[in-house]
Parts: structure tokens; C-alpha cells; sequence
């Protein structure tokens, strides 16, 4: 088991948008031998930006990251290494019914039954 701490803060959270900051340390534990650890401190800084539109939402997330000491590979990968991702996804409406299963939406007039027909 991994021993980390992040703090982060908000610079921007709103119904439509948020922006944040986030830094963290990951401590040296489990063992090199094993390859559950690299034998020593992590250290990474990240932005996260998302924004909900009306029916999308989109979040992005860019940091760096720098371990402090490398045992695992005897040195060589004292490397800083940026990462990100993204995330887009759409929000889907579907009526659910009191039991059963989901149905999509239905017009008010071909869901009536009390529509009276004269010949």
C-alpha cells in the first residue's frame, strides 16, 4: 500500500466551470525487488479544468511529475515527466418509468388515453 498526500485548491468552481491546482507526495514504500515501488519520494504538480456545457461535459488535467531518488533503475530515470488526459462525455435523457425498464421519451399525445376518436 502506497502512503500519498495531495492538497489542492480551487481557483474557480462555479455551475459551468472549475479550475484547480493540486500538488502531492508519494512516500517510499513496498519493495524494489517486487517492483511494487521504486524505493523513493514522488513528487507531481497538476492543473484540472472541466467545463459542463448543456448537454457535454469536457475536463482536462495537466501536470508534471519527479521522483526524487531512483533505485529501481539505478539512477537513470531521475527524469521530470509531464502526463495528461481528458475526459468528454454527454449527458443522455431517458424517462424512467415507476417499474420496468428504461423507455425513451414519449409525446404527451401518443401517451394519452384519453383521446377520443369520432367517426
Amino acid at each position: 500500500a502506497a502512503v500519498a498526500g495531495d492538497v489542492g485548491w480551487f481557483a474557480l468552481d462555479d455551475a459551468r466551470r472549475t479550475l484547480s491546482f493540486w500538488g502531492g507526495v508519494k512516500a517510499p514504500t513496498g519493495s524494489v525487488s517486487d517492483l511494487s515501488s521504486d524505493g523513493a519520494w514522488d513528487g507531481a504538480v497538476w492543473a484540472h479544468y472541466a467545463v459542463r456545457l448543456s448537454r457535454w461535459q469536457i475536463g482536462t488535467e495537466l501536470g508534471l511529475a519527479q521522483p526524487f531518488g531512483d533505485e529501481l533503475f539505478a539512477g537513470h530515470a531521475h527524469h521530470t515527466s509531464a502526463f495528461g488526459r481528458a475526459a468528454v462525455t454527454r449527458e443522455r435523457s431517458v424517462d424512467l418509468p415507476a417499474f420496468g425498464m428504461p423507455m425513451m421519451p414519449t409525446s404527451a399525445r401518443s401517451f394519452s388515453s384519453s383521446v377520443t376518436h369520432r367517426v
